[in-house]
């Protein structure tokens, strides 16, 4: 397993990240976005994001390798997203690696229509999604689609969401 780091600010004595220049396992080359890191990553290796805001505007995160995706600190990084789906998309390979997501506030924007979708998770697949804090605005917090394999939900902070 290897660790990949996402940086866009100086926090936590990290540099800002770049794309080109990232190296994985070196805290001090880290990764700007999280769709490289994910393309660097192999699958059980670990994505951490250092604390911050990041927008990804029109765009959406979809976490299609079987890796782990949290923070550097629980609850210090909030993802915002205004795409017209959803802000993150996990759709896990087929392999019994689990996807695990933790301790993110995710917040989507006035056009998007939900926080986190997970879908397609196959029998032999596994998604654990452990402190996250979706912030519903106007969209649905979560959504669950074609669940036939495991799904573990943990500490979800869900105030003022029902």
């Amino acid at each position: 397993m290897t660790d990949l780091y996402v940086s866009m600010n100086n926090a936590n004595g990290f540099p800002i990240g770049n794309d080109g220049t990232a190296v994985a396992g070196n805290p001090q080359l880290p990764y700007l976005t999280f769709a490289a890191a994910q393309t660097a990553a192999a699958t059980g290796d670990r994505i951490l994001v250092n604390d911050g805001q990041y927008n990804l505007g029109v765009g959406r995160f979809q976490i299609t390798k079987n890796i782990e995706f949290k923070p550097i600190n629980a609850l210090a990084v909030e993802i915002l997203g205004n795409h017209a789906t959803d802000v993150i998309d996990i759709l896990p390979a087929n392999n019994n690696t689990p996807i695990k997501i933790g301790a993110f506030i995710v917040t989507p924007g006035a056009a998007c229509a939900r926080s986190l979708l997970v879908q397609s998770v196959a029998f032999d697949s596994n998604v654990i999604i452990d402190g996250l804090k979706p912030a519903a605005g106007t969209a649905s917090a979560l959504t669950f689609n074609q669940i036939r394999g495991g799904l573990i939900l943990k500490n979800i902070i869900a105030a003022g969401l029902f």
